[in-house]
């Protein structure tokens, strides 16, 4: 695919004003205006998305289908506009009179509760009838102009969120595919100085939080050393061989192992009960009529998971709407915030689900990806030994002599560790008092013992607690258990660390 022009210089969040016209488009336009006044959410008319809807009108003309979102994600970046494009409909018709009045009864469904505010549409001659195509967006950030090619070297990113949005983060990727995460703030206003300091194309991202989790305000490429694509190489959809949403949930979970893979970091296990959750999520957001983290009836993610014994300290979701797994996953991987989340070395496990939504003669699929840290089994017998080295390397490395693993102490460490697990009422507080009363009567071997206890999903991080390097400390004795509990993740370990200090 080819665009005629060279295309914006800028990304800016200006819109470009326009009055609707004489013609068919025009008509349209005012209708738009009016329709939605009445519904008090007024929408504004950018010229530039009115473009946008005049390249998928031709597209749509000439190809006889409507183009997928790679296609006019590239329209929207050839003309600078930042925001995604979530809203693209089309509609065949005989006579202008017809059409205006059938959109009149459709604006109040378009616009829903007030989440787009600008709009273009445009209308092209196809056999004896038209088609119009409406492009719908919400402009939720007022950011400083950003040019679209440019040097080697800083990049200033300024603005200021809109509406409810606060804690803006901006997130690269870089062009040998990593993955840069830049937190600017509370918000609204934010700036970031963000290094582009290799030639090559840059995805960049701005999120902001608000009543709905994190979203993706802004998602545009930069494109330094070099000049802006006037070309789109397309990739062949799926279309039209995957058509059920059993079907698209295997092609993504299959992308997303090539994609790990290519990327060099560590497979994912298809986790039933986190898909389960995916699932639940998918259906909550198709009955409540929104695409989004957090939902009004279960929460954030990290809430949903923990409400489904799933507690990890790392999990991630995706979520997306689109009409086929390839479109749908090379959208994800075109947000640098969900390809980060996508090839998080991290992650262990992936829970996914797709559902699928009737629109007209169209099926939609809604996705929601979830990745978790999960804990894999440990050798438990042979643990405490690997800690003990652990923890005399760190010793070392303060000038500290080492310690000495002690039998009884290593006893009382176990039993107090297998406790946490066999009666869930007792507390870390509970644990580690029971370490230390079980060795009162070896008192007179040590001025004082001392317990302390941690639950970890690697058991590589309980290796480094400051107070196993205490320079008095001579000798301890470590315990290791792992199993389930309420509140904790699947497969947590516990260590508790019984250590003596010599008389």
């Amino acid at each position: 695919m080819v665009v005629e022009g060279p295309g914006a210089a800028q990304y800016t969040t200006d819109p470009t004003t326009m009055e609707p016209g004489a013609d068919d488009a025009g008509r349209l336009a005012q209708v738009a205006l009016e329709a939605s006044a009445t519904e008090g959410h007024p929408l504004a008319l950018d010229g530039r998305l009115s473009q946008i809807a005049a390249l998928v009108a031709a597209e749509t003309v000439q190809q006889g289908a409507a183009p997928g979102a790679e296609v006019v994600q590239f329209f929207a970046r050839h003309l600078g506009v930042t925001e995604p494009i979530t809203s693209v409909s089309h509609v065949a018709y005989a006579d202008i009179d017809s059409a205006a009045e059938g959109l009149a009864a459709q604006i109040p469904a378009m616009i829903g509760r007030g989440e787009f505010t600008h709009f273009g549409v445009a209308t092209l001659p196809s056999g004896s009838e038209r088609v119009a195509v409406f492009v719908l967006t919400r402009r939720s950030v007022e950011l400083t102009p950003v040019e679209r090619a440019r040097a080697v070297g800083p990049l200033l990113l300024s603005g200021t969120l809109l509406g409810d949005l606060r804690n803006p983060e901006v997130v690269v990727t870089h062009p040998d595919g990593h993955t840069q995460r830049s937190p600017a703030g509370a918000g609204p206003r934010f700036q970031v100085r963000l290094l582009l300091a290799a030639t090559g194309t840059y995805g960049v991202e701005l999120l902001g939080r608000g009543q709905q989790g994190v979203t993706v305000v802004a998602n545009f490429q930069v494109h330094v050393g070099e000049a802006a694509p006037t070309r789109l190489a397309i990739t062949t959809s799926d279309a039209g061989g995957v058509a059920s949403a059993d079907g698209v949930r295997e092609a993504l979970v299959a992308r997303i192992a090539e994609e790990r893979a290519r990327a060099g970091v560590p497979a994912l296990e298809l986790h039933a009960g986190l898909s389960a959750v995916a699932d639940a999520h998918c259906r909550d957001m198709v009955r409540s009529d929104f695409v989004g983290h957090d939902s009004p009836t279960t929460g954030t993610p990290a809430m949903r998971l923990t409400a489904a014994g799933f507690g990890s300290g790392l999990m991630l979701e995706n979520v997306a709407r689109g009409y086929s797994a390839e479109e749908l996953h090379r959208g994800l991987m075109d947000s640098p915030g969900h390809r980060s989340n996508i090839l998080e070395a991290r992650v262990t496990h992936l829970g996914l689900a797709v559902v699928a939504v009737q629109e007209g003669d169209r099926t939609a699929f809604l996705v929601t990806e979830v990745f978790t840290q999960m804990t894999a089994r440990v050798d438990t017998a042979a643990a405490p030994a690997a800690l003990v080295t652990a923890i005399n390397e760190g010793r070392r490395a303060r000038r500290t002599a080492p310690v000495t693993s002690d039998e009884l102490l290593a006893q009382a460490a176990q039993e107090a560790a297998e406790a946490y697990f066999a009666d869930p009422s007792l507390t870390e507080q509970d644990i580690t008092d029971r370490a230390s009363a079980a060795l009162r009567r070896y008192a007179i071997a040590y001025r004082r013992v001392g317990a302390l206890m941690t639950v970890v999903t690697r058991i590589e991080d309980a290796g480094r607690l400051e107070p196993t390097f205490d320079p008095d400390v001579t000798t301890l004795g470590i315990g290791v258990a792992q199993g389930d509990r309420p509140g904790q993740a699947p497969n947590a370990i516990a260590v508790v660390i019984v250590l003596g200090w010599p008389r």
